[in-house]
């Protein structure tokens, strides 16, 4: 189970947290910020950011800041990415892609980065496509989710969404309830972001 990797890998004191049943209930969260990556008008992939709550961030931060100088070298970052991150590969890091409504399924990511930002740990990585996609012509929306909602993963609220690179007319973004895909025992709906563009 992977909040079980999590506890095993970030040497937290909840262990003893119950396994997935009907009390179960986040325990860490997670703010998102999704930025489109444009090239020649086409997203070719979205570069996401992660920051924990600060208790969970101060966990991880004890035990792989290991020379305690408030940053992350080559070697810390590495041995964090290696031992924590890579155990969100299973769930697709996260971070659920569909192109006109066909899933993505992310297998590996580029462009891994960790850093502590006013005490609090922030992941960020780049998810490729398979290839460049017309967002005015092909409906592109991302879901970020923990399939086992011991991780609560959600858009950050103020500034969610962000666009960098060529793009051809105007884009925008609407956030709404992912109602046909509901988890944890379909008792939660996870945020729905679809990418809204004009073209030129």
């Amino acid at each position: 189970m992977l909040f079980r990797i999590f506890l095993g890998l970030f040497v937290l004191a909840l262990a003893a947290l119950p396994l997935r049943d009907s009390r179960a209930h986040p325990h860490i969260w997670i703010d998102v910020v999704s930025t489109f990556e444009f090239k020649e008008g086409k997203v070719t992939g979205l570069k996401v950011r992660w920051t924990f709550d600060e208790f969970f961030s101060a966990g991880i931060i004890h035990h792989f800041d290991k020379d305690k100088s408030g940053s992350f070298d080559d070697a810390e970052t590495a041995s964090l990415q290696k031992g924590a991150f890579e155990a969100t590969q299973d769930d697709s890091y996260f971070t659920h892609i569909k192109i006109n409504d066909a899933r993505i399924r992310l297998k590996k990511v580029q462009s891994y980065k960790a850093e502590i930002s006013k005490s609090s740990l922030v992941m960020e990585f780049v998810a490729q496509l398979p290839e460049p996609v017309d967002p005015s012509k092909d409906k592109i929306t991302v879901s970020v989710f923990d399939s086992t909602y011991y991780v609560d993963v959600a858009f950050e609220k103020l500034d969610p969404v962000r666009f960098s690179g060529e793009q051809n007319g105007f884009c925008t973004f609407k956030m709404l309830k992912d109602k046909g895909n509901p988890i944890y025992f379909n008792s939660v709906h996870p945020q729905l972001l679809e990418l809204v563009c004009t073209g030129e």
